[in-house]
């Protein structure tokens, strides 16, 4: 969920069947938090918040291929798929497609994994995802049961009893203060 504030809750789950009697376990939860730059993941099992620097992110533009390493064996190419409507709202949709050559991880041909992401603006999240890997298959994340209300504020705390593990990197600013960095 995302507040007027431009905070973001989310949830992460273990995978299950789609036709599995289990229920999906809950991994940890991300709290982000633009005013303050803080991200922090809390991970149930430990009752522990991993707090880092962070930045809202920034428009994505469409990119000719650049090389994700050294040696240019992986590139990574951006394009925009235009607008479209998901679940009632407006969403611009990206996507990436990251190609790694021949023989980099043993492959006898280039291999493509691609990621397309459909924006909501309203929201500032992405309302789908889909990622296509031809050595893991297809995998779409839809984000549903949208509710434009404003969330409850408390969605945005840590929550009680979790202890809070700093991981932002300390750094000297040029006048000889101590600034937090990402």
């Amino acid at each position: 969920m995302r507040d007027s504030q431009g905070r973001i809750f989310q949830e992460r789950r273990t995978f299950v069947p789609k036709d599995s009697p289990d229920q999906p376990q809950l991994r940890l939860t991300e709290i982000s938090d633009p005013l303050t730059h803080a991200l922090y993941i809390c991970r149930p099992n430990i009752h522990v918040c991993d707090e880092r620097g962070y930045f809202a992110p920034v428009k994505v533009l469409t990119t000719p291929a650049v090389p994700l390493d050294k040696d240019g064996k992986r590139t990574l190419t951006r394009e925009g798929l235009g607008k479209d409507n998901v679940s009632g709202l407006d969403v611009t949709g990206t996507r990436e497609t990251t190609t790694i050559a021949i023989g980099v991880i043993g492959n006898d041909r280039p291999i493509s994994v691609t990621k397309e992401f459909w924006y909501s603006p309203q929201l500032g999240i992405n309302i789908v995802v889909k990622r296509s890997d031809p050595r893991s298959g297809t995998q779409t994340f839809t984000v549903s049961d949208i509710s434009l209300t404003e969330p409850d504020p408390a969605n945005f705390a840590v929550p009680a009893g979790y202890r809070i593990s700093d991981h932002r990197i300390i750094q000297k600013g040029a006048t000889g203060g101590v600034a937090h960095g990402n």
